[in-house]
């Protein structure tokens, strides 16, 4: 179970959240061996479902819950809406006249109403858990072992973690940690305003690892957001984390949208120019694959974004700065 900010279920992270969800009936769907309309996007990439059959029971129950309580975070990320960050509601305002989700806060308890007696896994979302005022109510209600449970959470990674969530991850049956980074200092900064230094965040870095050293069953990984600003940057911060923090996964999330960060919606001629800087052959085959050009929508939202953050391109992607300098708008 999936459980967005203003308290929506749908099966999984996948799952369209403009479709409504019947559990039960999508359930027998699935039972008959039909593709129920959420799934269509998954159907011909199996390996997500294919995951959660390996790692869950067959037994009916709710065993493994996405939970995200409120959408409370301290970051305003380009590519995010105020679904996920309510900080960013201020940025759809100014610029869009209206808020996507309608509040400046999002908030739910809708975990009330799900057995949780049968839970075996739990991941941690937001907005930012670990500044979710939400999140610590839901940790003072819920009556589980966490010892028992295995616990993930998906983080900016930007504070320390609370006393309430250490007690959480340093004894639950397995964890899985999930730092979003899109790239060293200025680009992740760029691409994620509210981020602080790197400097900043080696201490957060530093307690994550320490743990993971100290107890078994600890995954540590980043999940890095790759679109129009930030893809020249990933081999940098590869060779980064390889000689500060070689436990580490990195993990590369494509952009889809907003389409005009997308690299598939770049110009060609871009493109070209990008490819003999991008080493990873996953951000290269996104790349290249042919999507509807979407660069004046990039100027446009790009010049307000400039005038908005005060932000300067040159030191995160030059690349980029050159080729816009025959446009006024960059």
């Amino acid at each position: 179970m999936h459980i967005t900010p203003e308290g929506a279920f749908t099966p999984c992270c996948a799952w369209p959240n403009t479709l409504e969800f019947d559990r039960q009936s999508t359930k027998d769907q699935m039972l008959r061996g039909e593709t129920p309309t959420g799934c269509a996007v998954c159907s011909n990439q199996p390996g997500l479902r294919d995951w959660f059959n390996q790692k869950l029971p067959a037994t009916g129950a709710i065993t493994s819950v996405d939970l995200s309580v409120d959408n409370v975070c301290n970051y305003e990320c380009l590519m995010c809406s105020s679904e996920y960050s309510n900080r960013c509601s201020r940025r759809e305002i100014k610029y869009l006249g209206y808020s996507v989700t309608g509040e400046r806060i999002l908030r739910n308890e809708n975990y009330k109403n799900i057995n949780w007696s049968q839970v075996e896994r739990v991941k941690f979302f937001g907005g930012e858990p670990l500044i979710s005022p939400g999140l610590r109510e839901f940790v003072e209600w819920v009556d589980v072992d966490w010892q028992t449970i295995a616990v993930e959470i998906n983080t900016n990674n930007s504070v320390p973690v609370p006393d309430y969530l250490q007690s959480i991850f340093t004894s639950c049956k397995q964890l899985h940690v999930t730092v979003s980074r899109d790239g060293l200092d200025c680009v992740n900064q760029y691409q994620r305003p509210g981020a602080p230094t790197l400097a900043q965040e080696r201490p957060h870095f530093d307690w994550w690892t320490d743990l993971a050293q100290t107890r078994p069953a600890v995954d540590l990984a980043i999940n890095s957001a790759v679109g129009i600003y930030n893809a020249l940057d990933q081999q940098p911060m590869e060779s980064w984390f390889a000689q500060h923090y070689p436990t580490w996964q990195i993990h590369y999330e494509m952009i889809q949208s907003p389409e005009w960060q997308n690299l598939s919606c770049m110009p060609e001629d871009l493109k070209q120019l990008y490819a003999p800087h991008i080493l990873n052959q996953k951000i290269l085959d996104h790349m290249w694959q042919t999507g509807e050009n979407r660069f004046e929508q990039f100027l446009q939202f790009h010049a307000w974004l400039q005038n908005e953050y005060q932000l300067d391109l040159e030191p995160v992607n030059n690349i980029l700065k050159q080729y816009c300098e025959p446009h006024a708008t960059c």
